[in-house]
This record gives C-alpha cells, sequence and structure tokens, in this order.
C-alpha cells in the first residue's frame, strides 16, 4: 500500500512508523520504507480465526506540515461455501497392553471439527515371556524357573526336577568366610555348584610378639620391655633387671674392655684392632668396610657417610674381623633418624638407632662370643635350672659395663626353631641367678633380635613362649601382663635333684652290694 500518494506533494522530508495492534496473530512481516510503501503478509489461519481482526497504524512526521495518521484494519472472512476438511488430528486414541485391547482413534477435522471418521479396535498384545532358572535343582531339592514378562513385569515361576544322584559328583571349593586372628579361629567354606557346604576351623595364629625397651634398666632402678603383637597390637610389659653396680665401668675407652686370650704382654693372641688413628695407616691394619661399596673403608672414611646419612637410612658395615667401634663414630647419629648396623660375621650383628643413643660409653668393643666358650662364668647347676630340657646357647660380649644406649643383637637360633621364642637371661654375679631381659620371635631364617643396654655373660633359652624371670614359659591366655614369680619353679627344680640324687644313691647301693657279693663268693670258693 502506497502511504506516500495519500499525502502531501510539498510535505517536505518525512519519517514514517509503523504499529500494529493484533491480539489473534493474524499478520507478520509488518514493515512501512523510507517511501511510505506499507506492506504486511496475512497468516495461515483456521476456521477460529473467522471473524477475527487486526489493526495497522502508519505515521508520516512530515517536515511542512502536521503528523498524520493511516489506520488499516484487516478481517479474517470464510469465504468458502464449506469445509474441505484440510487439516485433521487423530483423538481417542488407546495403546493396546499385554491384557487390554486398545484403539486406534478417530480422525476430527481441526477447522469445522467435525467427526471424519472412526477408528478401529486393536487386539491385545499378549505376555512376552522370558525364562531363567531362580533357583537351581540339587539331588535334594528341586529347583525354580521364573518366567517374566519383558513389557508388563508379569510373571509365574515353574518347578525343575531333582538332579539324579548318580548324576552328580560334589566338586567344592574353598573359600575364607571368616580371617583367623592372633586369638580367634577363623572359618574356611567349602561350597559344590549344587548348593551343598560345610566348613572347617582355622587355627588361630597366635600373636607375634615384637620386643622394645621402652625403659632402659639402670644400677638403681628396673627398666621396662614392651612387648608388641606386630599383627594386631596387643602389648604387654615386663621388668627388665637392674644392672649391677660396678665402679669399673664409669670408666671409658679400654677400661671397660675384657682382657684378651692369652698370656704375657706381647699379646700374640689379640684379635687384630680396628683403624682407629683416622686415617694413620698401619702395615698389618684390618678395617671395616661399608658393605657393598668396598673402596669406602675405614672410620675415618665410614663416619662422614654415617653424618650424611639422610632420614630412614641404614648404614651397614662389615666388620671384617674387628670388634670395637669408636665414640665418636657412634656420636656420629646420636639423636639422628639413622640406624647403624655391625655386621660382625658369623650369623651376629648389631643394630644400633641414633635416637636411643643417650651417651656412648666411650670406644666399645662389640665382639660376642658364643657357645661352649661363652658364658663360663655362669655355674652350670644355674643354668641347668633354667634351661631344663630346653635348648639354649650362651654369650659373652667382650666389652663389660654399659653401653650408654640400646643395641639390638641379630643371632641365628637355626631355622628348625623358626616360630619359637629365644629368651635371654642376664647372669647377676651378686645374686647369683639369672634373670629374664627380653624376648624375641625366631623368624623362617633363624634368625633372632635381641635388645641389650650393656654387657655381661648370658644365656639364650628357646622356647615355646616367652618366659618370665624364674625360667617358667608365662601362660598367656588371658593376654595380661605375666604374673609374678612363685616357689613352683624352685619346688619342681628341688624335686628334680632330689630324684637325682635318690638314684644315685640306688646305684651305690647295688654297686656296693655286688662287690659284697663277689667277695663271698670266691671265701666259699677258697673253703
Amino acid at each position: 500500500m502506497d502511504i506516500a500518494g495519500k499525502l502531501p506533494p510539498d510535505r517536505g522530508t518525512t519519517i514514517y512508523t509503523v504499529a500494529k495492534k493484533d491480539p489473534e496473530q493474524l499478520l507478520s512481516e509488518v514493515t512501512v520504507d523510507t517511501a511510505g510503501n506499507l506492506t504486511y503478509k496475512v497468516n495461515q489461519v483456521d476456521s477460529s480465526k473467522v471473524g477475527k481482526t487486526a489493526i495497522i497504524t502508519v505515521t508520516a512526521s512530515m517536515e511542512n506540515y502536521e503528523n498524520a495518521e493511516y489506520t488499516l484494519t484487516i478481517s479474517i472472512t470464510d469465504t468458502r461455501s464449506e469445509c474441505d476438511h484440510i487439516h485433521t488430528e487423530i483423538r481417542n486414541k488407546r495403546e493396546a497392553t499385554c491384557t487390554q485391547t486398545g484403539y486406534a482413534g478417530d480422525t476430527y477435522c481441526t477447522d469445522c471439527d467435525k467427526l471424519l471418521s472412526t477408528g478401529k479396535e486393536l487386539a491385545a498384545l499378549g505376555h512376552d515371556y522370558k525364562a531363567t532358572v531362580t533357583k537351581q535343582p540339587t539331588t535334594t531339592e528341586e529347583g525354580v524357573r521364573t518366567y517374566t514378562c519383558s513389557r508388563c513385569n508379569s510373571s509365574y515361576t515353574e518347578s525343575i526336577a531333582k538332579l539324579p544322584e548318580e548324576q552328580h559328583t560334589h566338586n567344592y571349593t574353598g573359600s575364607i568366610t571368616k580371617e583367623a586372628t592372633c586369638t580367634e579361629a577363623g572359618v574356611r567354606t567349602y561350597t559344590c555348584s549344587c548348593g551343598d557346604s560345610y566348613t572347617e576351623n582355622i587355627p588361630a595364629t597366635g600373636h607375634s610378639y615384637v620386643s622394645k625397651v621402652t625403659k632402659a634398666a639402670t644400677t638403681t632402678e628396673e627398666g621396662i620391655m614392651t612387648y608388641t603383637c606386630s599383627k594386631c597390637g596387643h602389648s604387654y610389659t615386663q621388668p627388665i633387671a637392674k644392672i649391677k653396680s660396678d665402679d669399673s665401668s664409669k670408666d671409658n675407652g679400654s677400661q671397660n674392655q675384657k682382657p684378651q686370650s692369652g698370656t704375657g704382654n706381647d699379646n700374640q693372641n689379640q684379635k687384630p684392632q680396628p683403624d682407629t688413628d683416622k686415617g694413620k695407616e698401619k702395615g698389618d691394619s684390618i678395617k671395616p668396610y661399608i658393605k657393598d661399596d668396598s673402596g669406602k673403608e675405614g672410620w675415618d672414611v665410614i663416619k662422614p657417610q654415617l653424618e650424611e646419612a639422610k632420614a630412614g637410612d641404614t648404614v651397614t658395615v662389615a666388620m671384617n674381623g674387628t670388634t670395637v667401634v669408636p665414640k665418636d663414630v657412634i656420636d656420629s647419629i646420636k639423636g639422628k633418624d639413622t640406624t647403624l648396623v655391625l655386621d660382625m660375621g658369623n650369623g651376629l650383628s648389631w643394630k644400633i638407632y641414633g635416637k636411643d643413643i643417650t651417651d656412648a660409653a666411650g670406644d666399645i668393643d662389640f665382639d660376642v662370643t658364643a657357645g661352649a666358650d661363652a658364658g663360663k662364668s655362669i655355674p652350670v647347676d644355674v643354668i641347668n635350672n633354667v634351661t631344663g630340657e630346653r635348648s639354649s646357647l650362651n654369650l659373652t660380649l667382650a666389652y663389660d659395663g654399659e653401653f650408654g644406649f640400646t643395641a639390638t643383637l641379630t643371632v641365628n637360633m637355626e631355622s628348625k626353631n623358626a616360630g619359637l621364642y629365644a629368651n635371654l637371661f642376664y647372669y647377676n654375679e651378686q645374686t647369683g641367678e639369672l634373670e629374664f631381659i627380653s624376648a624375641g620371635q625366631i623368624d623362617p631364617e633363624g634368625n633372632v633380635e635381641l635388645v641389650f643396654t650393656h654387657a655381661s655373660d648370658y644365656t639364650i633359652v628357646v622356647d615355646t613362649k616367652i618366659m618370665s624371670d624364674n625360667g617358667q614359659a608365662d601362660n598367656k591366655a588371658d593376654e595380661t601382663i605375666p604374673a609374678p614369680k612363685t616357689d613352683d619353679s624352685t619346688s619342681k627344680y628341688t624335686w628334680n635333684n632330689t630324684i637325682i640324687i635318690i638314684i644315685g644313691i640306688c646305684i651305690m647301693l647295688i654297686v656296693i652290694g655286688a662287690i659284697f657279693y663277689v667277695r663271698k663268693k670266691s671265701g666259699s670258693e677258697e673253703e
């Protein structure tokens, strides 16, 4: 529509704007260009829009005249004689289910709302059952097969006949259904594919105690040895006997070393001593070296290696026939998270943890004599009273007195004793008794770690349990601190000695009687 043609020709510059009122959305793309041409588009509508109107208003803002407005009203009129039913939809449709019929639906004209056609009834779909075995049959019970509809989840079951006895052989598979602990038995369950099962007990594993000195013994106070199970954390404590008072042990250096074997002053039987001259070479010196690094030998080289060790490091030194460790080497790891291992050879090694060092007593001879040549200061009857028929091993430490720290000695007690306990007893010369110090469980290779705080003569007794200081194996059924000493052990050993004495007297009487009989018979023959 040309709006400009309706305006005065001398109107000057004219600006056109357009607005519409179209609640029924009959129109679209309503525009007016700068030349005053109005365009619009009537949308496609159905019969429901018949009689509806839309209004377009164009405003012309002229330079030489007042503003003028032109209004255009558009109405929808149905000029057809009747509906041609072009636009349709399906109504009243219903889906068929497994058990109910459906309906295809009726066709209606959306322009005139007339029913054009009716639908057909749809047959019920019926169930779509899938079968699964929900209980396997056995030789004693029927099984169950369950059928479930994939569309509506309707289900029913049927029985599966028992398995014939002759066609099934049990094949059990075992699995641990309850883990055994240190104090409680576990359960292993054996199950056959047919569902039959049985159980058996798994014995309790028993505690695996690791000993640690939690309070060092002194000459005035007992120490405390704490035993902690490495598997469950259970722990108990035992006292460590007081250290015997010996003023000579207060001196440092060679004054605390026990005399070497041999006679005279030529020291022909002395063991080769380590290089303690801080790098001064001797023609016949034997030097320790860092294990697996033979190029680093001698304490003057090993000490810097210890000082430079990182937290958590372990430095192993092969003593190479030497036995004495200088005090300044021990002090180099004092207070540090560093472990020094001294491999003495012959299955013996010492372990020193830096944080356990309080004050090293001096240069310390770590030589250990084991077996028949050791423990000679301990009377045989004292040893027998403790060991009885148990396996034992005597130890003698070359150094005499307190170390000034806790040292752990690894001793090989033979692999045949694996799992048993090695009980360490210290010989107290003042009381003449063996006093229980500590114990450790022997590992599969036969090694055991025992804790020492000072040097003396010792006996290691192998037993199935940790022993108290009276030599008897403790009964730890209640897992508490071992009971104090009673007179039971004394009476037991007294009784054993009495039996031996009685047997000896009987043998002597038999011998005397035999001699008397022989002499009497000889006299009769002479007569």
